[in-house]
């Protein structure tokens, strides 16, 4: 604890128990920022429906098991006649995690239904084996970006055309649409252009064509995220200073997009695509996945 935080080891107590039952301790804290108020102003508010800032910093120790030593005393910790050193506990496995998750993230959703996200995170991990004499200190850096855009009345696959108007031909080859019929039942006396005869053809057109029908609903999106982590291994048993080894480490590149077609109230249609890469840093083998298909969604009310 005392390298993690930069201070003299000689300062630093090991009466754990003690510092937390102390009436002054005050815990780290954990924080989670958020700020909206951008969607209000002028500017924003003619273009946008909510604009996010956000960030969050998250830190956690962890200690796996520790036992007490019979043997240990107070008086003297060191015994000349065994050589040997006994603590008052032994703890086998310590790891700090710390995180911020995220530095930054940006939330945004546009007036025509298009939604943005954004976040840059970054993370450190610290594992300390007391059996094995060794620190691995994992580093990670993410981003991850999202895209959605909703098409509340989309027309582009035959939901916006028109049945053609079937319209009778008379005995002389002309056309008689309601109109003419109108005219005629006007003409001769039976019933005027407000209603009978007329508004009967009118309502057979009708009948037989139909107006522009309401589209339906398209969603796109889009994720892309990355990812890099390294672990170095320190052995600290070690008298003299040695470089870090690089243990172990993955670069992870990940792309799916997906489109869904809402056909009917109870009905979608989704089509996706995944990929994903994934390099490491200690081999040099490289894995590639792939994936796509259509499913289809039928809900029962």
């Amino acid at each position: 604890m005392a390298a993690y935080r930069g201070v003299n080891v000689n300062n630093e107590t090991l009466n754990l128990e003690g510092d937390f039952k102390a009436y002054d301790y005050i815990p780290r804290p954990n924080w989670i920022l958020r700020y909206d108020g951008l969607s209000k102003l002028p500017w924003f508010k003619n273009w946008l429906n909510s604009f996010s800032l956000k960030h969050g910093y998250k830190s956690t120790l962890a200690v796996s098991d520790f036992r007490s030593q019979p043997s240990y005393d107070a008086n003297q910790e060191f015994k000349t006649n065994e050589n040997n050193y006994y603590s008052r506990i032994e703890i086998s496995t310590v790891m700090i995690k710390e995180e911020f998750s995220p530095l930054i993230g940006i939330d945004m959703k546009t007036k025509n239904n298009m939604e943005i996200k954004f976040e840059y995170k970054k993370g450190r991990t610290l594992d300390l084996r007391a059996s094995t004499s060794e620190l691995n200190e994992t580093l990670s850096t993410g981003v991850v970006f999202g895209f959605g855009y909703v098409i509340d009345n989309f027309k582009g696959f035959g939901g916006g055309k028109k049945r053609p108007v079937r319209s009778k031909r008379g005995a002389d080859g002309s056309a008689d649409d309601g109109k003419n019929g109108d005219d005629k039942g006007a003409a001769s006396g039976g019933l005027n252009s407000s209603g009978g005869r007329g508004d009967k053809n009118q309502a057979g057109g009708d009948k037989t064509g139909s107006a522009t029908g309401k589209g339906k609903k398209l969603t796109i999106n889009c994720d892309f995220s990355f990812k890099d982590d390294v672990t170095q291994n320190y052995k600290y048993s070690v008298e003299t200073k040695t470089e870090p080894e690089k243990a172990r480490g993955t670069q992870t590149i990940q792309v799916s997009p997906n489109i869904e077609y809402q056909m009917y109230k109870n009905l979608a249609l989704r089509l996706y695509f995944e990929y994903q890469r994934t390099a490491p840093k200690v081999a040099t083998n490289v894995t590639v996945n792939m994936s796509s298909g259509i499913v289809v969604r039928y809900m029962f009310n």
